[in-house]
Formats: C-alpha cells, structure tokens, sequence
C-alpha cells in the first residue's frame, strides 16, 4: 500500500472538492515531511484532469474521481511533462520573485488541454516575501479554472493573507505499520529492525527513508552499548557521552526520543517482552531489566523528559543538560 493511502482524512477532503465540481483558488497542505502531501498534490492535479470514465477507474485515491494514473493527461502530470501543471521548486534557499512572476505569465496564456490548470509549490515556506506577495494577488484574483497548492510544514510558516485566502487540509503522521511495511519493502530481510525503525520515524516516511539509508541503526547501537554501560563504568562515560551528544543539539534531541524508548523497553520487558519496540535487541534488553527496580527506572525516564523539555523550551547548555541526564542514568541501584 502506498503511504499516502493511509491519509484517509485528507484524502477524504479532496474527494469531497472533487465531489462537489467546485475546485477552489488556492488549497494548502500542511504537515511534517514525509507524509505524502507532494503525492496527495500531484494526484489531485490528475484527478482534475483525468481523461477516464469514473466506470473505468479501478480503487484510486478520490474514489470514482480518479485519477486513473493511465490516460495521456495523468502520464503527463506523473513524469512532470504536462503543460498547463507547474511545479515551482524554490532556487538555492528561497522561491524568488521571478520564478513566480515567470509563473504568472504562464498562466496568463490559454490552457493547452487541462481542465484545471494546477501550479503547485513544494515547499511553500522557502517563498520570500516579494514572492509571497505576488502570489496572492493571483490567489485573490487567479486565472480560470486554476488551482494554487502549498505544501509546508505549518501554515504558520506562510504570509497569513495567504493563507487565510486557501483551504487548510492537515496531514497527520502516518500509523507504525505503515512506516514499518515500507521500510520492509526498501529493506528486504529487517523486519526486527523495521520495527525499531518505524517507531523512530514518528510517522514521517522522509525521516524513515533517511534512518534506513543513513546509519539510524547503528547509531541505536551505540546509544545502546553507551547506556548499558554507564552503570559500570561511571561518571567519566557519562560525562564522554554527553559530550558527544552534546555537539549537535539538533541530533541530541533525536538521540533523546530513542533513549525514552530504550527506558520504556527495560520497563516494559518483565510485564510484555513481545512488545519491545527494539525487538531485535530482546535478549540483552531483558537482562539489562532484570538488574534494575521499577523505580530506577521510573526515575531515569522521568530524567529523560526532563531533559527533553529543557533542550526544546529552554536556553539551556544543552552539554550541561546532558551531563545531567548521563549522571542519573550512571546511579548504580544503592547509590
């Protein structure tokens, strides 16, 4: 299944547009990265335009709308070749002025087949403001039959004129097994570790993509090696790790979601083992928990949380944070 699939709210809002007949000026898909809202985008543009019969379209995304995904005008829109659909990337760090002035005047010629023309913006958020403010004024007054779909983060990220002239469809971060299929699929044969992995990824596909091409794994195994030896070799590892974790903050704070983890395993390990979300570390994991109390560990992951809160809302020596963190998780059970 593909991961946009699972987008069963916002799928279900644009089938409703696409229901009505009435395509609106302007729709803006917010959400985290890498949960399908450039695919939602793009399919949407072919459901507009789709050449097929409803009767001929097999289980699309927007139900007996389409897009069939194999007439001329939605193989066009798919390989980016469609004349009157337009993806507007940003140049360097931002969508300038004259990418969308260029825009513009494209829009301004007659429509070469499409039904709905559709210029879209993946990352809507880069747009500086001059380029910003040009795009409204073609919101507030756009060519016909033309649709403008932003794609950011948060709609906080946007000039708020613009986005109170669009309609606001929120992608949430998509299920556990979703995650975890796909990366089975990119990764045949780590189904253990595509657990682990899919809890990682918060429900982002871009950010499973990246653990599961990048070094996620290996660097769980070297927290976990870290952590499980803090105990026995003290203050000074404590200290080394911190240090560590420290030099990138930006990185820390990914570290920390996965030590609560490794904290909730050693506390889920005695009462549900086949629950672990590092299923693949299972036998170490319930030795670990079988040498530490109920209220050690309650103690060091409220230590973690702590932590956590301190790195996102405070002004605090993310090193001294940690050094905190690392200090606690050191405690041998008497001491």
């Amino acid at each position: 299944m593909e991961p946009v699939t699972a987008q069963k709210r916002a799928l279900g809002f644009l089938t409703r547009i696409l229901d009505s007949g009435r395509i609106p000026n302007s729709l803006l898909f917010t959400g985290d990265p890498g949960l399908g809202k450039r695919r939602a985008a793009v399919a949407f543009a072919m459901a507009a335009n789709c050449e097929n019969p409803p009767a001929a379209v097999g289980e699309p995304l927007f139900g007996a709308h389409g897009p069939c995904e194999s007439c001329p005008s939605c193989k066009k829109i798919r390989s980016a070749s469609h004349p009157d659909v337009f993806v507007v990337e940003r140049s360097g760090a931002f969508v300038r002025i004259g990418q969308v002035r260029a825009l513009l005047d494209a829009l301004g010629l007659a429509r070469h087949s499409a039904r709905t023309r559709v210029a879209i913006f993946p990352e809507a958020a880069a747009l500086n403001r001059e380029a910003a403010n040009a795009l409204l004024k073609a919101v507030e007054e756009p060519p016909e039959n033309t649709l403008f779909i932003l794609i950011a983060p948060e709609a906080s990220g946007l000039l708020p004129t613009l986005v109170s002239r669009s309609q606001e469809i929120r992608f949430t971060p998509l299920p556990e097994g979703v995650i975890r299929r796909w990366i089975q699929e990119q990764m045949p044969g780590t189904s253990v570790q595509a657990a682990a992995l899919a809890v990682l990824s918060r429900g982002s596909l871009e950010r499973a993509r990246e653990l599961s091409e990048g070094q996620g794994l290996s660097r769980r195994d070297f927290l976990a090696d870290a952590l499980a030896a803090l105990p026995q070799k003290g203050p000074s590892a404590a200290l080394a790790l911190a240090e560590i974790l420290a030099a990138d903050k930006a990185q820390a704070a990914r570290d920390l979601e996965w030590i609560l983890l490794w904290q909730r395993d050693l506390l889920m390990a005695r009462a549900a083992p086949a629950r672990l979300t590092n299923a693949d570390r299972a036998g170490e994991i319930l030795s670990l928990a079988r040498s530490v109390s109920t209220d050690k560990l309650l103690a060091d992951m409220a230590a973690v949380l702590s932590c956590e809160r301190d790195l996102a809302c405070y002004n605090v020596n993310p090193r001294m944070a940690l050094e905190s963190l690392f200090l606690q998780l050191a405690k041998m059970e008497n001491g």
